[in-house]
């Protein structure tokens, strides 16, 4: 974890695993690639499946080939009223002799690219009431290792409004589990069979992630 000046911090995840132990634990005989575990990351079924509150996620505009605009929602629980944000997200493709590497950064919109896409937010939330979602910062790096391994890192800053007489060590805990993902995403490209193509947006999306 690392103090950002604000009440919570950010936390660092990463887990590793070699290329004999995903060939070992893949029901086929090759082990799930760099390009699968980072498509899963960045799919709309694979965030709700690692986010059990996410509610939609929603292409606003692209900004080139590798950057975009997505308003995001979440369903409110007994801790937290439903949460809404406009995002800028940027992803790159870097090579190396191990293989490829992807990496994916989520920050707030500026306010300037907000204040453009403003009534197709408003169109998008239809008379719904949502808080601006917590998010400072995020990030997801699937790298590929020798052999066939897989390296998954992610980083996640969110500052939420919680009432004071929540004990901050059970906040902590909650967040934490937001930069375990990676665990997830491995598990899910070794194990889980979609009945159709991944989609980065979602519920209802008809654009496949490419």
């Amino acid at each position: 974890s690392k103090d950002m000046g604000t009440r919570f911090p950010a936390f660092f995840g990463k887990v590793e695993a070699s290329g004999d132990l995903l060939r070992q634990r893949s029901p086929v005989s090759t082990a799930c690639t760099a390009e699968e575990v980072f498509g899963l990351s960045m799919s709309f079924s694979g965030r709700q499946l690692s986010d059990a509150y996410r509610a939609s996620d929603t292409t606003i505009s692209r900004l080139g080939p590798s950057s975009w605009l997505s308003y995001q929602t979440w369903r409110g629980n007994h801790v937290q009223s439903p949460q809404a944000s406009l995002f800028l997200q940027a992803a790159r493709r870097t090579s190396s002799p191990d293989g490829p590497r992807f990496t994916c950064v989520t920050v707030p919109a500026p306010a300037a690219l907000a204040s453009v896409h403003a009534l197709q937010v408003q169109e998008i939330k239809g008379g719904q009431t949502f808080k601006d979602a917590p998010h400072k910062f995020s990030m997801v790096d699937v790298k590929s290792l020798p052999g066939g391994g897989l390296q998954v890192s992610n980083i996640l800053h969110v500052d939420p409004s919680v009432p004071r007489f929540i004990p901050s060590s059970i906040v902590q805990g909650f967040i934490k589990t937001g930069v375990c993902r990676g665990a997830t995403y491995l598990e899910m490209a070794l194990k889980l069979t979609l009945p159709q193509p991944l989609n980065m947006e979602g519920p209802n999306s008809n654009e496949s992630l490419e």
